[in-house]
């Protein structure tokens, strides 16, 4: 029963991750992972990529073991370093999508603008959305209250930017994913934190607060957002201003 919940959304990944049409396009993981999809009456089901093997899965230990093998195989090579194993993940996602029709790999289509959106990105942006929505319900209904912190990859707030738009040739927008949610979770009155905005209006450059060697966020990454977490809480009226957070 808590007082609040705070939510951290990483569109850049969690597009692709929502989206059974984009399976396979972003990560070896996908085969596993269970995926919403939109009914004809606009609700949600549950569903997977491969269902008998899902199935399998679940009564059979054998077969989940023999999976776990099969997906570590694929993704561990003896001796590789990790740019080596950034650019391998890179390949194989992009010859996965360009098999399903798609130019680009899955991550990317969460910085494509609305216009140039190809249609499974856009039935995912809809389950994301109504994914966002229903957690929100859910809490609302317990009484709970819902904050969201809303997480930029970090080529779209650095200078590498324009580097890697150029590199991808595609019609990518750094602000577009964040942006979506942002405006989403606005529009249902749900407090929401930009770090994407932050950052930019910071004088810190954004590159420090994000760890080079794997782009997720860095020491003082973490302890930006959970200052901005706190002063978010006070503003909302959820936390006193200099209270201790009791810890759990």
């Amino acid at each position: 029963h808590p007082d609040a919940v705070v939510l951290q959304v990483f569109p850049y990944n969690d597009l692709c991750n929502n989206s059974l049409g984009l399976a396979d396009t972003c990560s070896r993981l996908d085969e596993h992972r269970p995926y919403f999809v939109l009914d004809g009456d606009g609700r949600l089901r549950l569903t997977w990529l491969h269902p008998f093997r899902a199935r399998a899965r679940r009564t059979l230990r054998l077969f989940g073991l023999a999976e776990n093998l099969e997906l570590w195989r694929g993704l561990v090579v003896e001796g590789e370093t990790e740019a080596e194993f950034g650019r391998r993940s890179e390949d194989w996602a992009t010859a996965n999508a360009r098999a399903r029709g798609l130019e680009l790999s899955g991550n990317l289509y969460a910085l494509m603008p609305e216009a140039g959106q190809p249609e499974p990105v856009r039935a995912g942006w809809h389950v994301t959305e109504a994914l966002l929505a229903a957690f929100d319900d859910e809490l609302s209904a317990r009484g709970i209250r819902l904050a969201v912190v809303v997480i930029p990859f970090v080529r779209t707030v650095t200078e590498g930017w324009e580097y890697f738009r150029r590199y991808h040739r595609a019609p990518l927008e750094a602000g577009y994913d964040t942006g979506r949610v942002e405006s989403f979770l606005a529009g249902r009155g749900v407090p929401t934190l930009s770090m994407r905005e932050r950052l930019l209006a910071g004088e810190t450059p954004p590159a420090q607060s994000f760890n080079r060697r794997n782009l997720h966020l860095s020491q003082l990454g973490h302890r930006q957002v959970a200052e901005w977490i706190e002063r978010l809480l006070v503003e909302e009226g959820w936390l006193p201003a200099g209270a201790p957070i009791p810890a759990v």
